[in-house]
């Protein structure tokens, strides 16, 4: 049956001489009876290449489910006439390619059956990313787009991507249209003929494209020109972004608002400052009540400890400390709402004010709250449950031998580590998400770990990276405080006494030091986090169609 097939698709005179040539000696073969070519034929032919994922892939060769011209012919045949079906004002289509092996060849035949059914058909000049045929799309009211390209796949491979007046893969209905209209073409369909375009050497030959020339415009086919340039209402363009642009735009939106967004942060942090200002208080009382007590500072003196005394400071401490953690904790939840919100204003070019990020934030604070528990109850339960596995299966292995039990304990701990930081990473986008989307609490969380799936090194290289970069600026920032506080502290050393190392004017430096680290720390870190969840929206939602339109981009 698969033989039959073959040669009904030779048969067709207007089938591409290199398709003729690849396929002929495996048929010659066939009939001789050769197994693998038998088993090769029927690979090629038992049924045609699927329309599916909003376009097709596969291994490149002659037959009907192969990636070749004629399959490309007859997708964007029924492309033409689903579009204009649905998208009957519009008369611009546009046509992208990657770098692959055939990819030009493929865009030129796609871009020719588009001009053939009377689009103005604008064709790459030069291979770009997926990301620019959507902005084109957009940027020229197209009624519909094909980019040939097969993504990851190995090089042999090849695939045809659809794209609806949406600037969006197509989906339902266009979808299931297309695939419809496919079964009722000839499985060659006869090459187009686009306005100005001649036939073939020949009388009676069928009508064909005249040969493609790489970097020569076809007939009745623009070019797209220069590389057209994504909108930029706000921090950051449009589009895909770059570590480069994510990194800087965590610092434009506070250079472009910095009182809303300094100030924030700065109120922000002159709470934390005035917290650690308390626990400095606190160290410095029970080093007080320490200095004080002879049996200290005059071990030889026979005196008892003042057990009282020392058990109320370091009730007073850990009291402190509970209260620092608490409302650090409440603080850094609301810098989160506030900061993000105004990241999500800030992408749009909008103005930010303090008390309109604050009506947005309030909204959000008690789920955004129950959010942050609940990630850093997970978080904490994956690792404290990894390390106890880890301690009592090295510490058993252990009884029998020393080595082996610490090597699986070191294992199994590392392995805690890994599955904490896996954790972190994939729940990393759900405050945004909550934020900027408006869901729930467990929504929130099922969004950034989909968001985040197939990008985790990425999303994690990067965090990592803003993370560092943030602590080499806090530590800039802190260090002239931190030189002062050991100057006060290095000329109480040099008396010669026991001196309490927490005073008040060591404390005070060491305040300063964090507001004006936090300050800057804060914001740049929150801006990261949106900025992630945003890129990673754009890449795999086309978020940044939705944000031109709600920025009020031209032609958006």
């Amino acid at each position: 049956m698969s033989l039959s097939a073959a040669k009904q698709y030779l048969a067709f005179p207007h089938l591409e001489p290199g398709l003729r040539a690849d396929l002929e000696p495996l048929v010659k073969a066939a009939e001789g009876g050769d197994a693998k070519a038998i088993a090769e034929l029927e690979d090629r032919f038992f049924e045609p290449l699927a329309f599916g994922t909003g376009g097709l892939r596969g291994f490149m060769a002659a037959g009907l489910r192969r990636m070749n011209q004629p399959n490309v012919r007859r997708t964007t045949m029924a492309l033409a006439t689903v579009a204009q079906r649905h998208a009957p004002g519009k008369q611009v289509a546009v046509v992208g390619y990657d770098t692959r092996i055939n990819s030009e060849v493929f865009a030129a035949e796609s871009a020719a059956v588009l001009a053939a059914a009377g689009y103005q058909v604008f064709l790459g000049s030069r291979p770009l990313p997926t990301p620019f045929l959507c902005f084109a799309m957009k940027a020229l009211g197209s009624a519909c787009g094909v980019i040939i390209t097969a993504s990851h796949n190995p090089k042999e491979y090849n695939g045809f991507k659809a794209y609806n007046d949406l600037g969006g893969q197509v989906v339902d209905p266009w979808d299931a249209e297309i695939e419809a209209h496919m079964a009722t073409l000839p499985v060659v369909p006869v090459p187009p003929v686009a306005p100005g375009w001649s036939t073939p050497p020949g009388a009676g030959g069928p009508p064909a494209a005249p040969p493609y020339v790489p970097g020569q415009q076809l007939p009745g086919v623009a070019g797209w020109g220069a590389v057209p340039q994504a909108p930029k209402p706000g921090v950051i363009p449009l589009r895909p972004l770059g570590v480069g642009e994510i990194l800087d735009g965590a610092i434009s939106y506070m250079r472009r608002d910095p009182r809303t967004v300094l100030g924030i942060s700065a109120i922000i942090a002159a709470a934390i400052a005035l917290l650690q200002l308390l626990m400095f208080g606190s160290f410095a009382t029970l080093f007080d009540r320490l200095l004080s007590d002879p049996a200290i500072t005059s071990p030889g003196s026979g005196a008892e400890p003042n057990t009282g005394a020392l058990a109320g400071g370091i009730a007073g401490i850990g009291g402190v400390a509970l209260l620092v953690t608490v409302v650090t904790f409440l603080l850094n939840v609301l810098a989160t709402g506030m900061l993000t919100t105004a990241m999500g204003r800030a992408v749009l070019g909008r103005p930010v004010s303090t008390s309109d990020v604050w009506q947005r934030a309030r909204k959000r604070f008690w789920p955004l709250l129950g959010l942050t528990l609940l990630v850093g109850l997970a978080v904490g339960a994956v690792a404290t449950v990894g390390i106890g596995i880890a301690v009592l299966l090295g510490y058993a292995v252990g009884q029998a031998s020393a080595g082996l039990g610490v090597l699986l304990g070191v294992l199994l701990a590392l392995a805690a580590v890994l599955a904490t930081v896996w954790l972190t990473v994939g729940l990393l986008l759900a405050p945004v998400a909550l934020i900027l989307e408006n869901v729930g609490v467990t929504t929130s969380m099922r969004r950034s770990f989909r968001l985040v799936k197939g990008a985790w090194w990425r999303t994690f290289g990067i965090y990592l990276l803003a993370t560092i970069l943030a602590y080499i600026v806090a530590q800039v920032l802190t260090l002239p405080f931190s030189f002062i506080g050991g100057i006060i502290s290095g000329t109480q050393a040099t008396s010669g006494e026991l001196a309490n190392p927490f005073t008040f004017a060591t404390a005070l430096a060491g305040s300063l030091g964090t507001l004006v680290s936090q300050t800057i720390v804060i914001p740049f870190t929150a801006g990261i986090t949106a900025l992630l969840y945003i890129d990673r929206r754009i890449r795999r939602e086309a978020l940044d169609i939705e944000l031109a339109r709600a920025a009020g981009v031209p032609g958006a």
